[in-house]
């Protein structure tokens, strides 16, 4: 099996949760919550996501969280949630045989 990084990107928290747990959101309205799991999986087009991301090459230490940012205003790059907040890298790829 080859693996195929596709691209690095980022993640609203909500989305991590998902990713990392397979859990949705408590706060979200059972309502959205098929509406919410669509906007991921259309997002991510058949890639596998998971955490984390690449080590941001300016950063001169190892044991850091340059894979976390406190603040954005950019959209969740998973569900495209466009609320400001934390976000936390993440890598898209594909398999293949």
């Amino acid at each position: 099996m080859r693996v195929t990084v596709d691209y690095t990107g980022w993640s609203c928290t909500d989305c991590i949760i998902l990713i990392a747990n397979g859990d949705v959101p408590g706060d979200l309205p059972e309502s959205m919550v098929h509406e919410w799991l669509a906007r991921f999986d259309a997002r991510s087009a058949g890639r596998h996501v998971v955490p984390g991301g690449e080590h941001d090459p300016g950063c001169p230490r190892t044991d850091c969280e340059c894979d976390t940012r406190d603040w954005s205003s950019l959209p969740c790059d998973t569900c495209g949630e466009p609320a400001h907040g934390a976000r936390h890298a993440v890598t898209f790829f594909t398999e293949t045989i």
